[in-house]
């Protein structure tokens, strides 16, 4: 995944605040049958790993083999920054 030094979260302390305060995470998996993902509530536990729950009816938990690496997507409060020219503070100059 492509991701600027700028843009990088590297303060432990900080990623959980951002998973506490937005715990639905899509989790990606690539399994025998391909790319999977689902969307489930994910924590970190008193050693700091994720961890969360499929429902038993989730083929996920079936297709994705145990200890095998996924990828957990948290989304927050999201924006778009209008960068056009003649456009600053929320208004047109």
């Amino acid at each position: 995944m492509y991701l600027p030094d700028h843009f990088k979260e590297v303060d432990p302390a900080e990623i959980a605040s951002i998973i506490a305060g937005a715990p639905l995470a899509c989790v990606v998996a690539n399994s025998s049958e391909g790319l999977v993902a689902n969307h489930v509530p994910l924590m970190f536990d008193k050693a700091g790993d994720l961890i969360g729950h499929f429902a038993i009816a989730n083929e996920m938990h079936r297709t994705v083999a145990d200890g095998q690496e996924v990828m957990a997507i948290f989304r927050g409060v999201d924006g778009y920054i209008l960068n056009r020219p003649g456009f600053a503070g929320g208004r047109l100059n």
